[in-house]
């Protein structure tokens, strides 16, 4: 695992994280008809929860090989959905790519 490592991701990585989510995003759709992702989350997106959020990238050999975001609070997308919790205390993980 010496080779591994998760460390927060800088605008300077955002090309990469597009391209991994890009990359995801069209193999859920080629390989399960999933199309949560399409159109692909924008750079400017992408770039705006690098500032806002937690946003986190795994990186093998230097190379950046997945992504994933977290955050915590409320989230107004899931509040219509079964498992929305009106706690703080809810940490979120999203666009996770490996």
């Amino acid at each position: 695992m010496d080779d591994y490592s998760i460390r927060k991701a800088t605008i300077n990585d955002k090309d990469a994280i597009y391209h991994n989510i890009e990359l995801c995003a069209n193999d859920m759709f080629e390989k399960q008809g999933l199309n949560h992702w399409i159109p692909v989350y924008s750079i400017e997106k992408i770039e705006k929860d690098i500032i806002e959020k937690e946003v986190f990238v795994l990186e093998y050999q230097n190379n950046i090989i997945g992504n994933f975001t977290m955050y915590s609070g409320l989230n107004e997308l899931w509040k219509d959905n079964y498992f929305y919790n009106n706690s703080k205390r809810i940490i979120y993980v999203s666009k996770l790519c490996i």
